[in-house]
């Protein structure tokens, strides 16, 4: 069922799961909430989630009714939120205007998305996340640092804009959106800088200049930075931030 509102369209792949949803701020589920699928099980277990959001997952409260903006390809949540509808999401929307009634969510995972948005529309979706989280709520955020190293290591900082920030500018951010912080620290070296010099040297030139896809690094480095995302705080590459409403 595809849904429109003003200049946002919403399409909902599981409508029937949801019998009273409605758009513009209203959206309640209702009923069954979704499970881990299939393929992110598999991915949890393997290694291959990229430790950064099995280590995400791990921050969140069992029981908790929970939502995950920019969930991509996997579903880690009860609701998941992405833009790209070839991510067969739970729900096709935008960060920036997020298709769900205000205090909905007990906790939203926020990983590794907030650095792809427009510059300068951080503080919109953060807006977003406080609406949504009921009073006491959490969200988790993952990004890359913004060490000057990841930046150098990064190719698409060159040629997509694609943003590294400091734990301080995130932890300035969700202050800003009226979020207090319960937890910054990062996470991820050796193993995941290995990744991204395999990115970098083979993924990335065969994905954009000869549309071949890879794996983002070999099975065994996936256990590897799996492994490394287990110690919070002993790490460098990845920042994450908790902050509660």
């Amino acid at each position: 069922m595809v849904v429109s509102c003003g200049e946002n369209t919403y399409s909902f792949r599981r409508y029937p799961t949801y019998q009273n949803a409605t758009v513009a701020g209203r959206f309640c589920p209702q009923g069954n909430h979704s499970k881990i699928g299939p393929n992110t099980l598999k991915a949890l277990e393997s290694g291959q989630l990229g430790g950064r959001l099995s280590l995400a997952r791990r921050l969140t409260s069992k029981g908790a009714y929970r939502v995950s903006v920019g969930s991509s390809w996997t579903k880690l949540a009860d609701v998941n939120i992405d833009i790209r509808k070839e991510m067969r999401p739970d729900i096709v929307g935008d960060a920036l205007n997020l298709p769900l009634r205000s205090e909905i969510a007990d906790e939203v995972l926020f990983t590794d998305v907030i650095e792809h948005l427009p510059a300068g529309t951080e503080p919109r979706a953060l807006g977003e996340i406080y609406r949504i989280l009921r009073g006491g709520g959490t969200v988790v955020i993952s990004t890359p640092s913004g060490r000057a190293i990841f930046k150098l290591l990064d190719p698409s900082w060159y040629f997509e804009g694609h943003r590294h920030y400091s734990s301080e500018k995130l932890v300035d951010m969700i202050q800003q959106a009226g979020l207090s912080c319960t937890a910054n620290f990062e996470s991820g070296f050796v193993a995941t800088m290995l990744s991204w010099l395999w990115y970098i040297l083979l993924v990335y030139p065969h994905r954009r200049i000869f549309h071949v896809n890879m794996p983002d690094a070999p099975r065994a480095l996936h256990k590897v930075i799996e492994r490394e995302y287990r110690f919070y705080g002993k790490g460098r590459y990845t920042v994450f931030v908790i902050g509660r409403k």
